[in-house]
């Protein structure tokens, strides 16, 4: 039940499936409050790829001839439209059997893009992670409080750094400054003893 309702509402991906079952109410419901492993969603998915093919076209084909969807897309948009019933829209027994193909077609290409998913995601966060998991160095409280603080250390350090070396171009400047009034102090010196000598 929790992989066809997670596909009718769209939710394909096993990852996104296992998170729901945390986060979502009607996953909570669906699975009495257990939550699965997105490993063993999809491992139960590719063990039984075939019965679950076979298994929604007949949910589906039990929903419709219930009434209780239609095999199209439906739009709301608040709009109240008046509806005739249509001799177009019953199905004859081709009608039936072409619309059976046609959602076999689709259920095959949802296991495929799940398995596609499932793929990717496995090849991005390594294959039994969520990939919303912290780093190794960060899962213990201890590892995170120490990474924390030496990038404190850092920081402080950084910070250190860059005003001792304001500091000395500063003391450079001033220095650079002082050489300078210096300079200006003899030149004006010399200038006052050759106007006294001459």
């Amino acid at each position: 039940m929790l992989l066809l309702y997670a596909y009718c509402v769209g939710t394909v991906s096993s990852r996104k499936i296992e998170r729901a079952c945390h986060e979502d109410l009607a996953f909570r419901v669906l699975t009495g409050n257990q939550q699965p492993d997105h490993s063993c969603i999809s491992e139960f998915r590719r063990r039984n790829l075939d019965s679950l093919k076979g298994l929604f076209i007949q949910i589906l084909r039990l929903c419709q001839k219930a009434g209780m969807v239609s095999l199209a897309h439906v739009v709301l948009d608040g709009t109240k439209v008046q509806a005739n019933a249509s001799k177009h829209k019953a199905m004859s027994h081709e009608r039936m059997l072409r619309a059976e193909k046609q959602l076999q077609q689709e259920i095959n290409a949802l296991m495929r893009k799940a398995e596609i998913l499932d793929a990717q995601e496995d090849r991005r966060y390594g294959k039994g992670k969520l990939g919303s998991e912290l780093p190794d160095e960060l899962l213990r409280r201890q590892d995170r409080l120490a990474r924390i603080r030496q990038a404190r250390k850092e920081m402080e350090a950084e910070t250190a750094a860059a005003a001792a070396h304001q500091r000395q171009e500063e003391a450079e400047e001033a220095r650079a400054k002082a050489a300078a009034a210096q300079e200006s102090d003899a030149a004006a010196a010399e200038q006052a003893e050759l106007k006294k000598k001459a």
